[in-house]
C-alpha cells in the first residue's frame, strides 16, 4: 500500500489552520479600529464634560462680577467634579489675548491624556486675577479681583 499520493487528510488540516488564521487577522482588524473608536469617542466626552462645566463656571463668574460693586469680600462655593471621564482637569482664569480675544476673559479647560483644550470666553466688569487650578470643588472669591481658588476638600 502506498500513501505517498493520498492527500484527504491534509484537506481538513488546512481546512482548519486557514479558518483560525483568517479569523485571528479578522478580530486584530477589529479590536485596532475599535480601540480607535473608544479613544475618539473618550475625545468627544471630555470635550462635552469640559464645554459644560466651562459655561458653569462662566455662569458662577459672571454672578459674582454681578454682585461685585455691591459688596467686597465675596466667596461663592462651587461644586464640580474632579474627573472627567476618568481623567483629571486643570481651569485657566486668564485675560490673556492669545488664548480669548482681545478685551475678553476666559476660562481654558485642559487635560493632559488625551490632550482636550476647551476655552469659554466672558465679559467681566471687575478685574481677574489671573489663577490657574486643580477641577473639582472651587471657590470664587472677589476681593477687589475675581479669582478661582481650589475649594477645601479638592
Amino acid at each position: 500500500m502506498r500513501f505517498g499520493r493520498d492527500r484527504r487528510g491534509a484537506s481538513i488540516a488546512l481546512t482548519h489552520v486557514l479558518t483560525v488564521g483568517i479569523t485571528a487577522v479578522l478580530i486584530s482588524g477589529l479590536l485596532v479600529g475599535m480601540s480607535g473608536m473608544v479613544d475618539d469617542q473618550r475625545e468627544r466626552s471630555i470635550h462635552t464634560s469640559l464645554e459644560t462645566i466651562g459655561e458653569r463656571l462662566t455662569t458662577e463668574l459672571t454672578y459674582v462680577d454681578e454682585m461685585s460693586p455691591r459688596a467686597a469680600g465675596i466667596t461663592l462655593e462651587v461644586e464640580h467634579p474632579r474627573t472627567v471621564a476618568g481623567r483629571i482637569y486643570r481651569v485657566q482664569l486668564t485675560t490673556d489675548p492669545g488664548i480669548c480675544g482681545a478685551g475678553l476673559t476666559c476660562l481654558r479647560l485642559h487635560t493632559d491624556s488625551p490632550d482636550v483644550t476647551v476655552v469659554v470666553s466672558m465679559r467681566l466688569d471687575a478685574s481677574v486675577a489671573e489663577a490657574t487650578v486643580s477641577g473639582g470643588d472651587l471657590r470664587i472669591v472677589y476681593d477687589g479681583d475675581i479669582t478661582l481658588v481650589e475649594g477645601e476638600g479638592t
